[in-house]
């Protein structure tokens, strides 16, 4: 998982010092890494690339990351056996992972049978934005964002 300035400065490493088979293989083998990358999980209780931001609130997330286009799909549970109103999921800790600025301020449901919540996502957070039933589970299928460069 690399940013297109770290990809660059790899390779240009790479290329600047004397060349052999072996530094080649190297600077290719990032390329190859970021056209298929590895999938990335997180949750509240591990917080690897995110850092819980509301209270009662679980959740599961994975991440897939090629170049700068990351898809995400999730679980978000509420702990509790009350409603739960709007708040933050969580912060993005990891800056690879994180939204780009202004282009993907969006909202998007998780659903659980036929009950749905709304939730949005922009660079700084995952946020629920409606309300939520007690001891309720809603997944989201994934949704695709354009992360910084």
């Amino acid at each position: 998982m690399a940013t297109k300035s770290g990809l660059l400065a790899t390779i240009n490493g790479f290329i600047t010092a004397v060349i052999t088979q072996a530094k080649v293989r190297s600077a290719y083998s990032s390329v190859v890494d970021e056209l298929y990358p590895s999938v990335f999980t997180d949750s509240q209780l591990s917080e690897t690339y995110t850092t819980k931001s509301g209270s009662n609130l679980g959740y599961s997330i994975t991440m897939h990351k090629s170049g700068n286009q990351v898809f995400i799909q999730g679980r978000i549970t509420n702990l509790t056996s009350l409603s739960i109103g709007a708040q933050n999921i969580f912060s993005w800790k990891d800056t690879a992972f994180k939204p780009k600025s202004g282009v993907n301020d969006f909202t998007f449901k998780a659903i659980s049978g036929t009950a749905e919540i709304n939730l949005f996502i922009n660079n700084n957070v995952l946020s629920l934005t409606s309300s939520m039933p007690p001891s309720g589970v809603y997944t989201f299928e994934y949704q695709l964002f354009i992360a910084q460069d």
